[in-house]
């Protein structure tokens, strides 16, 4: 058995050998060759020496193969392309009792000249720790009560650790609540077993402030203590809610003061200190009640509470309510009464206590703010003069109480009204008249719509051209029976409104009406006749009076209902729509003729076509069955319509049976493709309108494309 060994070969290369024997001048064939690829190289030796706190070295043996180095920190790339005579490498700017993992790996080149690379080879370690470097506090720990100023016995009391700078980071804190013997200046004493970061108040903490020392851990040590900031001294009773002041502060009044709300695990008993501006009015006792007295008027009345326990008392005072009054309004004043010059309107004095008697004084203003009294308006009514137009209203009352010498008032204003109107009266909506328009008739007259009301008065009035005008003698009632003198002319009435007394008065004009004697409609003429292109409408010439001589038409179309066209060529009594009027409304103005007049009324509007009807002659297009071939459509005869059209072409393998569109063949023309070949054609012709739409077909062509 023998054995051969091969050097000098490349990594990850594949190899043939084989065997063959020789005796002396006779060499025997080869043996089976055999193959093998090589073992990919692989670096040893890692070492890592030097280790300091924020430095270490790293070692590994040379690699014969190696073309470079590169090396690496907790996985990362630090450094590529060291050079192959260099076994070590320095690594720095590392934070102190920190683990990290070095390595390295070599990159080499195949038998082939493949660019390889060995596997990543790494080590861990912790550098060197540095007490310099133990955490650092930069914000103090913290403790918050839970409800009160004062650490209250049975309270949980809960504290933070504070912020702290630490590479690596904190690993651990430790805390320690302590009690103040020195009111919280600088002695303090541990509190034994309190090392949470809660703390419950005992009876132990009663006059001692409080607070808490944290300690941080890191791996490189601890740091000093860090104190929170002391808290207020311990108590053994907290008030939860100030007590409060019930009842009227008025002269006479009864006063109750609620006991507020307190917390504290002792039994406590509450006594009642009752102050006048901060003065005691009565000794502490148990008497939660007070009557308040003319000495009280304009001073402010507060109760002081005192609960007492056997750890000691906590006072409580209540808050302000205002100052004591003689006399008290309860319900402000109202005022009633239409706003308007020469109105009455009427205060109700509203509600009040104590007092004796109840004045009132009427002011004005501009504003709303700023007030004037009224000379002389004292009364419980005041009747609004044109010096009022323009201004607001209101009523000041008083209520009035005398004590021995002394006088008091107490003065409470209504709301402001609206701003009395102007002395001008205007009229916003027209009076109308109303009737048949004939001699022997009676007609009649609205007032219209003013901004005051007042007395109205009316005057008929004719006019032969509608300009000048003329009274109609003794026609000054809202009804004017007509007479043979008003034929053939215009007739309108003036109303008048007066208030004040006639003081102040305003006048409006109907409209004119058309000549006596003239048609006037009473009932709108009417279309009939199926809404569809091409089908003829009819109008009604409606119901008119007078019996008028003649009639006249004009057909009108919009697309909005607001803006009407009149259409060119129909003042006939029927109109026959065309396909640009399908998506539009339609209507008729009638006018009816007679009486030396004319009068004019427009029907309702219509609209909703119906869709088209089929068209009377098919489309078509010129028939040649090959290839390249331009079809074009001769479009079929549709009712009154000559635009409008869509097309769509149409392609089948069984024309008798399915159709398919065309992607993107609608126009007029079709140029046929290799895609047709073997299909018939034709087209589809379709005519819409708003309401839906009707379709055509053209006869397919003779035989399929070829």
């Amino acid at each position: 058995m023998s054995s051969t060994t091969f050097t000098g070969l490349s990594p990850l290369t594949s190899y043939t050998v084989g065997v063959a024997e020789v005796y002396g001048a006779v060499t025997t064939k080869s043996s089976p060759l055999a193959t093998f690829v090589t073992l990919k190289t692989d670096l040893t030796g890692l070492t890592i020496t030097n280790i300091g706190t924020t430095t270490a070295t790293l070692n590994w043996t040379a690699n014969p193969s190696a073309v470079t180095y590169e090396v690496f920190r907790d996985g990362t790339a630090i450094a590529t392309g060291i050079t192959p005579s260099t076994f070590s490498y320095n690594f720095t700017g590392m934070s102190p009792a920190v683990v990290y993992k070095l390595g390295v790996r070599a990159t080499y080149l195949s038998g082939t000249g493949a660019t390889l690379r060995t596997d990543l080879q790494e080590l861990s370690f912790t550098t060197l720790t540095n007490p310099s470097l133990s955490p650092s506090a930069t914000t103090s720990p913290t403790i918050t009560l839970p409800y009160a100023l004062n650490p209250i016995v049975g309270a949980t009391l809960t504290a933070t650790v504070g912020v702290w700078t630490s590479v690596p980071a904190v690993s651990s804190y430790t805390q320690q609540w302590q009690r103040s013997t020195d009111g919280g200046t600088s002695n303090f004493i541990d509190i034994a077993g309190a090392t949470a970061l809660t703390y419950v108040v005992t009876a132990s903490d009663v006059g001692f402030p409080l607070r808490i020392r944290v300690t941080a851990t890191n791996a490189n040590g601890s740091s000093a203590p860090q104190p929170s900031s002391a808290t207020l001294a311990g108590a053994a009773l907290y008030n939860v809610s100030l007590p409060t002041v019930r009842g009227n502060l008025i002269v006479g009044q009864v006063l109750e003061a609620s006991d507020g709300s307190w917390s504290s695990p002792y039994a406590f008993n509450l006594s009642f200190q009752w102050k006048r501006d901060g003065v005691n009015i009565t000794t502490l006792g148990v008497s939660p009640t007070y009557t308040l007295v003319a000495a009280d008027i304009g001073t402010v009345t507060t109760v002081q509470v005192t609960a007492t326990t056997t750890q000691g008392s906590l006072a409580a005072t209540s808050p302000s309510r205002g100052v004591a009054v003689a006399v008290s309004n309860t319900a402000l004043p109202t005022i009633s009464g239409t706003v308007r010059v020469g109105s009455t309107l009427t205060v109700a004095q509203g509600t009040w206590l104590n007092a004796s008697t109840i004045t009132q004084q009427w002011q004005s203003s501009s504003d709303s703010t700023t007030w004037n009294a009224i000379s002389g308006a004292t009364a419980t009514t005041y009747v609004l003069t044109t010096a009022e137009s323009g201004q607001y209203i209101r009523a000041q009352v008083f209520g009035n109480f005398t004590s021995g010498s002394t006088s008091y008032k107490t003065t409470a204003n209504s709301a402001a009204t609206v701003v009395v109107p102007s002395s001008n009266v205007t009229n916003s909506v027209l009076p109308v008249v109303s009737g048949t328009l004939a001699a022997s008739s009676t007609v009649s007259a609205t007032t219209g719509t003013w901004s005051t009301n007042g007395t109205f008065t009316y005057q008929w009035q004719s006019s032969t051209d509608g300009s000048a005008w003329t009274n109609i003698a003794s026609a000054t009632s809202s009804t004017f029976a007509l007479t043979g003198t008003e034929t053939g002319k215009y007739i309108r009435v003036q109303v008048t409104n007066s208030i004040s007394s006639g003081a102040i008065s305003g006048t409006a004009y109907s409209v004119a009406t058309v000549k006596i004697g003239a048609p006037s409609n009473t009932a709108l003429p009417v279309i009939s006749g199926t809404l569809r292109i091409g089908s003829a409408q009819s109008v009604t010439t409606g119901t008119w009076t007078n019996s008028p001589t003649s009639y006249a038409y004009q057909w009108q179309s919009s697309t909005n209902g607001v803006s009407w066209t009149n259409i060119g060529g129909w003042a006939t009594s029927t109109y026959i729509p065309t396909f640009d009027i399908c998506n539009a409304q339609i209507r008729v103005i009638v006018a009816a003729v007679g009486g030396g007049d004319t009068a004019t009324v427009t029907s309702a509007a219509i609209s909703g076509f119906l869709p088209p009807a089929a068209p009377t002659v098919l489309p078509s297009f010129n028939d040649t069955s090959t290839v390249g071939s331009t079809f074009t459509v001769t479009p079929g005869t549709w009712p009154n319509t000559s635009s409008g059209m869509t097309y769509q072409w149409e392609r089948s393998a069984d024309p008798f049976t399915s159709w398919t569109a065309i992607s993107g063949a609608t126009g007029t023309t079709y140029v046929t493709g290799s895609g047709d070949i073997g299909y018939r054609v034709r087209v589809r012709e379709t005519l819409t309108t708003n309401t839906g739409s009707s379709s055509a077909y053209s006869s397919a062509s003779l035989n399929p494309i070829a």
